[in-house]
């Protein structure tokens, strides 16, 4: 495969209601090889399907997503299970928990579905998936600086009020061109820390952390420098927490010094304090 796959998608969605067909034939002829659309609960999931037959690049997911949980009626797994034996249908989902969100059904509700759709997917086969469990022999620590490095290189943005990870348009180079990307890794035999620091934040915090990120990048790309080289996302966490407001505070940060405070540091502070006042 040349060309792209759209890997989650929605185009069962009402807002695609007057041109659907169009739509998908054009994105078709200019290069998106194949699309799995999604389903989040039985309807979307019927829906899918209905498109995965009408067009032979179309595949689909059935599953039902953990907002949906509380609308299953008592026959949801029959159903799912009709629609994931599907020969068109790749995969189960969209499913997993969802604890954000106060309206959100209960969590035994939620895990209640989210086990017996894991389950599901396992007695048809559709874990085994290339992908699957690929990072399994990788700690905690690995994943997060490999999240890091591709962030600071420009390939994902991460949000951190939500726990989100977003691919970037430069992410398609990799992902479709063959591009490589490397780092280098220090071996060491030290025991994983269980939480990062920016996994400590508070939402305020975390909220602060994704506005320094921002402001990290815009003086990287003026610099053209990555991102991680003007400061590491610990040192932005710690810089969230803290929130210096004159420049001995500044300093005092984990990961600045004289140098960089001299460089970022006016910078940065004023970015806080604009946070701080629009938040008060």
């Amino acid at each position: 495969m040349n060309g792209i796959f759209d890997s989650h998608a929605h185009y069962d969605d009402e807002r695609f209601d007057a041109d659907r067909d169009e739509l998908l034939e054009r994105i078709h002829r200019e290069g998106v090889e194949y699309i799995m659309t999604i389903g989040a609960d039985l309807p979307t999931s019927r829906a899918a399907c209905m498109l995965a037959e009408r067009y032979d690049f179309v595949y689909f997911a059935a599953g039902i997503h953990p907002e949906q949980a509380g609308d299953a009626p008592e026959d949801w797994l029959a159903e799912l299970k009709e629609l994931a034996a599907h020969p068109k249908c790749r995969a189960v989902g969209e499913i997993g928990l969802d604890y954000y969100w106060a309206e959100n059904p209960p969590k035994e509700r939620q895990q209640e579905l989210f086990r017996q759709q894991v389950l599901l997917a396992k007695e048809l086969g559709l874990d085994k998936i290339s992908t699957y469990g690929l990072l399994k022999d990788r700690t905690r620590s690995d994943i997060h600086a490999m999240i890091d490095h591709l962030e600071a290189e420009g390939y994902l943005r991460t949000e951190q009020e939500h726990q989100s990870v977003f691919l970037t348009p430069a992410a398609g180079e990799v992902l479709y061109r063959g591009k490589t990307v490397s780092m280098l890794v220090e071996q060491t035999h030290e025991p994983e820390t269980p939480v990062t620091e920016t996994a400590k934040l508070t939402a305020d915090d975390a909220q602060l952390f994704d506005a320094l990120k921002e402001l990290r990048l815009e003086l990287a790309k003026k610099a053209e420098i990555p991102a991680f080289v003007v400061f590491s996302n610990a040192t932005l966490a710690d810089m969230a927490k803290k929130k210096p407001a004159t420049m001995s505070e500044f300093k005092k940060v984990s990961g600045v010094g004289e140098i960089k405070a001299a460089w970022y540091g006016t910078a940065f502070l004023k970015c806080i304090q604009s946070y701080l006042d629009e938040n008060a």
